[in-house]
């Protein structure tokens, strides 16, 4: 944790997709889906069946019918009990279609 939250965080649940990023590309191939927990303007806290060491996602959010998908970079992976993982993930941008065309082919 790098301390405090400035903001507060809401209680979210949701299936989002999460794409792994590879060399700054989308790592289709090992993309998978996950719930979320809380949300808040800067961050998202994701609950994983297993876990998985990750550094930089793209989160794919279903709202409103549109996919959106943000750029996010892990911050811890705690054990919650049950086999069940907590994922911290920090947003840093919010993901354009045009810059990763690959993602146009994926929902949930």
């Amino acid at each position: 944790m790098d301390g405090p939250r400035a903001e507060s965080r809401v209680p979210l649940v949701g299936v989002v997709l999460v794409v792994p990023m590879e060399r700054g590309q989308p790592a289709m191939g090992q993309a998978f889906t996950a719930i979320t927990k809380e949300l808040s303007t800067t961050g998202v806290a994701l609950v994983l069946s297993e876990p998985r060491s990750l550094q930089e996602v793209i989160v794919g959010v279903r709202w409103e019918g549109e996919m959106t998908y943000l750029r996010a970079q892990a911050k811890h992976l705690n054990p919650m009990g049950g086999g069940f993982y907590q994922l911290g993930l920090q947003i840093e941008s919010v993901v354009h279609l045009g810059d990763y065309p690959q993602l146009e082919s994926v929902n949930i």
